[in-house]
């Protein structure tokens, strides 16, 4: 069966991307995207620590992550999850 559990990160214009704990599969123009971070046992959670450098004014930043297209053990889809970050930068 398949399993997956793809990860995007869309941010603001402000923000330029630097790392990330778990290298991702593709990164430009305000997204960083990762297309399976493997299977997670029910109710299980993993953390995807990100750095970015600002390179601009934008109070708040916004960074919106986005679990798309997933799919649990049996092959099943699984719903769209998201949650979004408001970061402020100080100058």
């Amino acid at each position: 069966m398949e399993r997956r559990c793809p990860l995007s990160l869309a941010f603001s214009t402000c923000l330029e991307f630097e790392t990330a704990t778990i290298a991702p599969d593709g990164s430009g123009s305000g997204v960083v995207s990762w297309d399976d971070l493997g299977s997670l046992a029910v109710g299980a959670s993993l953390d995807v620590d990100l750095s970015f450098i600002v390179i601009g004014g934008c109070n708040p930043a916004v960074a919106t992550g986005e679990v798309a297209f997933a799919f649990d053990v049996n092959g099943d889809p699984i719903p769209t999850v998201s949650a979004d970050a408001q970061i402020v930068t100080l100058s």
